[in-house]
């Protein structure tokens, strides 16, 4: 048995890498405007943008490696279905479970892996790509925040603003942590910031707005203060330490986690659901690969095909049911229907029901 599980393996290897290749190369095509732009207009070196490009593919591969391990099993399974080496098997008395069981352990194992690459690896290589364009644009003196991100590395402070035009701000929100559980809130209708670039700086001109001050560094009450004019000057860290403001997904399962525990307690209007569904559809995805395998390894075997256009079209036919599903379920989860873990988890309670179902009744047929 286990020459049978070591073949069917390596039938499904090979594939896996060149599929690997073949859609990151696709999906690093939509990116090369920004780089293009990049060396066009900024005069970037070239080994700055291969390490862009290098850590664009890593940072793909979460999405390339779920694709390509479906479009290996297609190929793989699909091929000794077409050749009857899978109606041998059965004919020697090799059930199906046991022709299936090497790939579905592969698939887990891929999943766990990649469940470890979401929280541990894929956040610190989206933020080294983030500091590569950040210093970039400061070089440049072309620095720019960022709208709709939780902004920080300026002091203790994190900025939260809604839109940006030119120098002008609307809708902000600045945590200033007081003590070990509670932050100063200040909202600002409007403001508009300049960079001072000799002191390394930014300065902030917040207008029109209220002080949510705690009575005491541990206290959960505050008193309210409105203000008209409220002007801050913030040193930014040193270039060598990344760029100025962090994105959830840059964030690991901790720092996500924390900072929906942040927002909570200061009683701000700011909606922690997008931090939760950032959280719970990372954990999703990370099992697609099993998840997709569950629905792949039957049709594989029942369709009888090994043509690579027709697999290629298949596997991209339920890499675009699960985003659909996935995208559904974001949809969800942010406007509040039922709680976040149940609708990010749709593609996989979906796909995955209908997966079992037909591997079953292909095996009892």
């Amino acid at each position: 048995m286990k020459i049978i599980h070591k073949y069917i393996i390596k039938e499904t290897i090979y594939p896996l890498f060149l599929s690997v290749f073949v859609v990151t190369f696709v999906l690093l095509l939509v990116r090369i405007l920004r780089v293009a732009d990049m060396v066009i207009n900024k005069g970037v070196s070239a080994s700055v943008v291969f390490n862009i490009l290098w850590n664009m593919s890593l940072y793909l591969s979460q999405f390339t490696i779920p694709v390509a391990f479906i479009v290996a099993v297609l190929l793989a399974l699909g091929r000794l279905s077409s050749e009857n080496e899978i109606l041998a098997l059965r004919a020697l008395g090799v059930s199906l479970y046991r022709i299936a069981l090497p790939i579905l352990i592969f698939s887990f194992l891929l999943s766990l892996m990649l469940l470890y690459m979401q929280d541990k690896v894929f956040p610190k290589i989206k933020n080294r790509t983030e500091n590569i364009f950040y210093k970039i644009s400061r070089e440049s003196k072309k620095f720019a925040l960022e709208e709709k991100e939780f902004i920080e590395g300026l002091g203790e402070y994190v900025f939260y603003i809604r839109e940006i035009q030119d120098d002008k701000i609307k809708d902000i929100i600045v945590y200033e942590p007081v003590g070990n559980n509670t932050a100063r809130v200040i909202t600002a209708k409007q403001g508009t910031y300049e960079m001072i670039e000799e002191a390394n700086s930014i300065f902030f001109n917040l207008k029109d707005g209220i002080f949510d001050e705690p009575k005491s560094p541990e206290s959960k009450d505050f008193y309210k203060i409105k203000f008209d004019d409220y002007k801050v000057e913030i040193p930014l860290r040193d270039l060598s330490k990344g760029q100025l403001s962090k994105s959830l997904s840059e964030m690991s399962f901790k720092e996500l986690l924390k900072k929906a525990e942040i927002i909570k307690k200061s009683k701000t209007d700011i909606d922690v659901r997008p931090i939760y569904n950032e959280y719970y559809k990372r954990i999703t995805f990370s099992f697609s690969a099993f998840v997709l395998t569950l629905l792949a390894v039957p049709l594989s075997i029942s369709i009888h095909r090994s043509e690579r256009s027709v697999n290629f079209a298949m596997a991209l036919g339920l890499v675009v049911l699960y985003y659909v599903l996935l995208a559904a379920g974001e949809a969800a989860t942010l406007k509040g229907v039922l709680i976040p873990i149940v609708m990010t988890s749709l593609p996989n309670i979906v796909l995955g029901s209908i997966g079992v179902y037909l591997f079953v009744k292909l095996v009892r047929s």
